[in-house]
């Protein structure tokens, strides 16, 4: 009877009552997969197969640490977590949608193909039996709990990817507190930060910062990250720049990310060519009294100053 009844299912959830399902999994930052005696495997990434061009889901763990998104079972069906209401209730489980609390998850998620005197709720923890998820590093080891048709849910299984959480990261480039990615109009001599975030580092891995285009204002790498934080680029002279981030685990690369703009020629000022020599090139109409600019000063072509206020009144 237990076959049949599965069999039901499977049918459902290859039906087109599903097939509105989709959340962007390449965007989502769980992957890997679970298993379950009863129904098999649960895919928690389309990317775990390549599928996304066809289903494009995926669940994530957002930054207040909530589970959100949809996980596909090729026998039941989607599998949501959030957005839930209604929760049953049991020994040592709590009543809300799948979320992180310190290293354990807890709450619920569900399968949408549920009825038939089943109500689809899988439970992430629980007592009597003692079970549950729990966070180790990036990955999550442990056993939920959906009843009779699902049975036991193993988050880790030997020699399988498991079900893990992706590292993520951002990179940065500021201007007096205005971000200046993909700008093409950043002054000449502007000091930029370089700033970072860093989210889900998997345990021994480090990112570094880096420069990894070719001429403008050298740049020292910052190495062994561990942690969001931002750096200065120093004065920058004309030219286009691109930085990144990358975090390694050993020989894997975790996550690569870029910010790139470009700097301005030094504009229009005075140069100093010798120790009485100046030219000012000012621009008022015919009949100012006075003028007032800023400008960069060039040391014979050698170095360049921070610039300078001129201001210039007719006798």
């Amino acid at each position: 009877m237990k076959v049949f009844f599965l069999s039901i299912l499977s049918v459902l959830a290859f039906s087109p009552l599903f097939s509105h399902v989709a959340h962007a999994g390449t965007s989502d930052n769980v992957s890997g997969w679970a298993w379950s005696s009863n129904i098999g495997w649960i895919s928690f990434n389309c990317t775990n197969d390549n599928s996304c061009g066809t289903a494009n889901y995926g669940v994530n763990k957002n930054a207040d640490d909530t589970l959100t998104g949809y996980a596909w079972s090729s026998n039941i069906g989607w599998i949501q977590f959030g957005g839930l209401a209604g929760f049953p209730t049991g020994s040592g489980t709590q009543g809300v949608n799948a979320q992180i609390n310190g290293n354990n998850l807890k709450g619920w998620a569900r399968a949408l193909s549920y009825g038939s005197g089943w109500d689809g709720w899988i439970s992430l923890s629980g007592a009597g039996p003692s079970y549950g998820i729990s966070l180790s590093g990036t990955s999550f080891i442990g056993y939920a709990w959906g009843s009779d048709v699902v049975g036991w849910v193993s988050f880790d299984i030997a020699g399988a990817l498991g079900v893990n959480i992706a590292t993520d990261a951002t990179l940065d480039a500021t201007v007096g507190g205005s971000s200046v990615s993909g700008s093409a109009n950043v002054a000449y001599a502007s000091n930029a930060s370089i700033v970072w975030t860093i989210s889900n580092l998997a345990s021994g891995a480090t990112c570094t910062v880096s420069k990894t285009s070719a001429g403008g204002t050298a740049f020292a790498s910052v190495t062994g990250i561990t942690a969001s934080g931002s750096t200065s680029t120093g004065s920058l002279t004309q030219g286009s720049y691109t930085y990144q981030i990358q975090c390694v685990n050993g020989a894997t690369t975790l996550v690569t990310k870029t910010v790139s703009f470009t700097v301005l020629p030094l504009p229009a000022g005075f140069s100093i060519t010798g120790p009485s020599s100046l030219r000012i090139p000012f621009l008022a109409q015919p009949g100012a009294d006075s003028e007032s600019g800023t400008y960069f000063v060039d040391n014979g072509g050698t170095s360049f100053a921070n610039p300078v206020t001129v201001s210039v009144t007719s006798p």
